[in-house]
């Protein structure tokens, strides 16, 4: 026989404490959890160039240049020192979102070839004044070209291959009720 109590008050209090227990767990790892994706996970990455230079993403050049002349302005204003690796990483942000090739590929692709400079370039001018640093911090490569626009043609390939003749090859593919078979045709 499951024993009653006499206090029917004491049962509601089993009751109460009983599902604290039950949900304290489940409860607490779910704020953990959200705690660790709130806060932890977007302080793990980088901040973009973008970011750095404190515009919406994808802003044209005009914006980058308006943003980074107001921070430079606001830095030579200013009667403390900056850091100078922040300035360093305010500047890089600026060189390479004001050319377009690097520009289109840091939008697009998210490459960021040349992030080691920022590292070198703090190294190399610590304990230095902003005034003292050598600019640009990027250097673009001479003879550098865009290459979207770049269009193989049949020259290009005879230049690859001089003893082979380009062929134009054409799958046909015929179906009939048993079997399904494919052609070659050779132009």
């Amino acid at each position: 026989m499951p024993r009653v109590s006499a206090n029917p008050s004491s049962s509601r209090l089993f009751s109460v404490a009983s599902t604290v227990r039950a949900y304290a767990l489940p409860i607490i790892l779910f704020a953990g959890a959200m705690y660790y994706q709130l806060f932890v996970i977007p302080n793990a990455f980088p901040r973009s160039h973008y970011d750095v230079l404190q515009i919406e993403s994808y802003s044209s050049v005009d914006k980058v240049q308006e943003a980074y002349e107001k921070l430079e302005s606001k830095m030579n204003s200013a009667e403390e020192a900056f850091d100078i690796h922040e300035f360093l990483k305010i500047r890089y942000a600026y060189e390479l979102l004001t050319n377009p090739l690097w520009k289109r590929d840091y939008d697009i692709f998210g490459i960021d070839e040349q992030l080691h400079i920022v590292e070198s370039a703090s190294k190399h001018y610590a304990g230095k004044h902003i005034s003292e640093l050598d600019f640009p911090l990027l250097q673009a490569q001479s003879g550098s070209m865009d290459h979207s626009s770049k269009v193989i043609t049949a020259s290009d390939f005879q230049y690859i291959f001089p003893d082979v003749k380009p062929w134009l090859m054409q799958p046909q593919q015929s179906f009939s009720l048993f079997q399904s078979q494919t052609q070659w045709h050779q132009f």
